[in-house]
């Protein structure tokens, strides 16, 4: 599990990634973050956390309801994690 928080913090402040849509995106996420996020609690395991985790795996390529989803089918996030796992 990832938090999607700091997942978006590091795009933002990846100097590898250019794409300014993507960051812009990721600044989007962010916001909606701060709507969406009603309690949340740091510690010294988590201590990047904003409350609201994804996931962020290639295990989305070996379940066969995934491509199913309204979330997969609405998002494309299947595509991004294709994407970062170069598959």
């Amino acid at each position: 599990m990832t938090d999607l928080g700091n997942f978006c913090k590091n795009i933002i402040n990846s100097k590898e990634l250019e794409d300014e849509q993507v960051k812009e995106a990721a600044k989007k996420v962010i916001n909606e973050l701060e709507n969406t996020v009603i309690a949340e609690k740091h510690s010294s395991i988590y201590y990047n956390a904003t409350g609201l985790t994804i996931q962020l795996n290639d295990s989305v390529f070996t379940s066969s309801e995934y491509d199913s989803l309204d979330f997969a089918k609405d998002t494309g996030w299947k595509n991004l994690i294709k994407y970062i796992y170069n598959k």
